[in-house]
């Protein structure tokens, strides 16, 4: 006959899926499986007190918050101009191969009296 594994006891007062003896209850198992992570460090928490005392706390986060807008508010402008400056740069070298393109056109017309 073959042996059956012991229902395992919860915490929460259930048995786990084993099939088991009815009277046998083990919480060795509960603590290698269930409640391995427990045993982990927490975060260290914020001092949230600190904050909240401290007097400069709210106009040091408003001129944080504000030369952080700022800082984003010029981000824009300055990838608008880099965006308007590169246009401009390519409208100038088309415009100068076009215009080499015709002085040289003219030239071999006047040369070979194409």
């Amino acid at each position: 006959m073959a042996a059956k594994a012991p229902a395992v006891l919860l915490p929460d007062g259930a048995l786990d899926g084993r099939a088991g003896q009815a009277g046998t209850a083990s919480l060795v198992g509960v603590a290698s499986e269930r409640l391995r992570l427990s045993w982990m460090a927490l975060p260290e928490r914020k001092q949230v007190e600190e904050e909240l005392l401290n007097p400069t706390a709210v106009s040091h986060a408003y001129r944080r918050q504000r030369a952080r807008r700022h800082a984003r508010e010029q981000r824009a402008r300055d990838r608008q101009l880099a965006s308007l400056r590169f246009w401009l740069a390519v409208t100038i070298v088309i415009s100068a191969s076009v215009a080499l393109a015709i002085v040289i056109w003219q030239q071999i017309h006047r040369l070979f009296g194409l």
